[in-house]
Order: structure tokens, then sequence, then C-alpha cells
């Protein structure tokens, strides 16, 4: 079977070629294939399709090209019954409703192969690279603040490592009563797990399924870390006299006073933890 090439304009697939014949599409408004051009301009085939994707009638000869509805956008019919089309780099979520993978940028000089979400991942394009190569043998917590892929300046948060969540705190070790605050910011941030998504490569920071997950998984995240503050002001302030110890506190409220503000900033009052949040 001759090899398929796919040419792209702009990250529109415009053409093909196989066994050294070239074919252009025909395109409408939504980006799926309504004919195909040979060379000397003249239309082979026509394809009209229903709403989602099915084929409604097509005339011509010629062999059909590799992608269809909505083809030059990178969907790729299956041929399963279920999951009948492949959208190009991203896989989809029916139920948040969303892309669980972001478009990655296409190489200029070739359009790369197509492969079903449930066997391998596309290839990786140039622009890219893979986690290890980013870290070099560093700490994965430390490069992503290094390269500020934590847009802001956080006590934690989750990043991804080729796919795997990492937990990371960037409070130092050994800071004055920090201890537990490292421990209860790891325990915030365990509740976000299920709720944030990572692509298949590289090093960033983690995001939401759907942007209302972030507010629920705050509220969640903010009942057990702030619990956890009050427990280890005791346990970390409670050796401590005079000043060390008032000074102890005061941090743990202020990391208290903290999570307060931000779980009413997301509305977390159906939670509760209210009566907490009123003490000083």
């Amino acid at each position: 079977m001759p090899k398929r090439q796919y040419h792209i304009v702009d990250g529109r697939v415009i053409g093909e070629t196989s066994g050294g014949v070239r074919t252009d599409y025909l395109r409408d408004a939504l980006g799926s294939v309504t004919g195909t051009v040979n060379q000397s301009a003249q239309v082979r085939n026509t394809y009209r399709w229903k709403p989602y994707g099915s084929l409604l009638a097509s005339t011509g000869a010629d062999p059909d090209p590799g992608v269809g509805w909505n083809g030059t956008w990178g969907y790729r019919p299956t041929g399963r019954l279920r999951a009948s089309h492949y959208v190009f780099h991203r896989h989809y979520d029916q139920l948040s409703g969303q892309w669980t993978s972001p478009t990655i940028p296409l190489a200029s000089s070739q359009y790369q192969p197509f492969r079903l979400p449930s066997t391998l991942a596309d290839a990786p394009t140039r622009d890219q690279r893979t986690c290890a190569q980013i870290l070099k043998g560093r700490d994965p917590c430390v490069m992503a603040q290094k390269l500020k892929v934590v847009k802001e300046k956080k006590a934690g948060g989750i990043i991804c490592c080729d796919g795997k969540k990492i937990i990371c705190t960037w409070i130092p070790p050994g800071t004055p009563y920090g201890d537990g605050v490292r421990e209860c910011t790891i325990v915030h941030e365990s509740e976000h797990i299920l709720d944030t998504v990572c692509p298949e490569l590289g090093l960033e920071e983690a995001t939401y399924i759907f942007e209302g997950a972030k507010a629920q998984s705050e509220c969640r995240a903010y009942a057990v870390s702030i619990p956890c503050l009050l427990r280890n002001m005791g346990k970390f302030c409670r050796p401590l006299y005079g000043s060390d110890r008032q000074g102890c506190i005061d941090y743990y409220w202020s990391w208290i006073m903290h999570g307060c503000a931000l779980m009413d900033s997301f509305g977390c009052m159906r939670y509760d933890i209210p009566f907490i949040c009123g003490k000083r």
C-alpha cells in the first residue's frame, strides 16, 4: 500500500500525495472535505456529510481521501461504531464535555501520522521535549519553579512530567514552624489529583478537567488542609515557649486566615469550616 503524505498550510490539511499522485481537497465552512481535485483542476470525487460525520452521499470513482468530515482540521474516521472519529492530538471526554489534552503545534515540514488514542499517542513534533530531557536529573518540582512552569507563586501544586502527576511543595525544608505547613500543603494538593489532567509529554502544571471543577476541588482541599493546620499548630507550637511559641501560633493563623479568605472567594460556605474561619 503506497505511503500517504498530507499537505498542511497554517494548520489546515489541504491535500495529500499517494503513490506519487497529488490530490487537493475542496472543503466547506466546517472544514469537511466536500470534493477532491487532481492537478489538472478537475473535480474527481464529491462528498456530502451528515451532521455528526456519517457519509450522506458521494460521487466519483477515484480512491477516497484519508480524511473526510471535518478532515481539514485533523479529524479522521476510525471505522468504529462508537468513537467514530479521532481528533488529531486531542482526546474528548464526554462526561466533562472538554478536550482532555491540548493541541500540539504541528511541524511545518510534515503532517504527523494519526494513531488511535486507545493504542499509541501521536508522534511528538520537533518543538516538544520530554520531561526527562528537560529535567536532566534535576528535581521536577525545583525545575518547574525555575522554568516558571508554575505561573503563580504558590506553596504547592501539581505538575505533570510526561503524563505523571507529581505533588510539589515549595516551602523549603527547615523553615521555622514550616514542616507542619509543608505536611498540610501536601494534604491540600492531594485533593486535586482526581480533578486535574496532564498532557502525555513535557513538564508543565496540571490543569483542571473543566473550569467548574476548580472551585469544587479547592473547597474540598481547604476543608481538609485547614483542620490539618490547626492540628499542626498545636503539635509544632506546644514545645515552644515565650515569643517563639506566639510567633509559631501567629504563623499558623496567617496560613489559616489566608485559606479562609480563598475559601470565601470560591464560595465554600457549604463546607463545614466557617466556625474555624471565624476564630482568632
